[in-house]
């Protein structure tokens, strides 16, 4: 297993925000796998890490609030709510 790093400059104001993203172990374990096969659905990463959706969406909303991940689309959820 090859190390993954994120470099973050400790001035930067949104360095707490991070800290406080990936010190979640789901978040890690997502944003790890994201990193090695690049592009998933949050459908996907469930089942592939055995995390309930709900989770996911969770955590990938996180992720991409402090731009870790991006959402290249997103579809609409049988009961109406916005799915990355």
């Amino acid at each position: 297993m090859t190390d993954k790093f994120i470099m973050v400059s400790l001035e930067e104001n949104k360095a707490k925000k991070l800290a406080e993203v990936i010190s979640n172990g789901t978040a890690r374990k997502i944003l790890d796998y994201l990193s090695d096969v690049e592009e998933a659905t949050s459908s996907e990463i469930g089942k592939k890490l055995s995390i309930p959706i709900s989770t996911v969406n969770y955590n990938l909303k996180n992720l991409i609030n402090n731009e870790l991940v991006e959402s290249k689309e997103f579809k609409w959820s049988p009961k109406g709510r916005e799915m990355d």
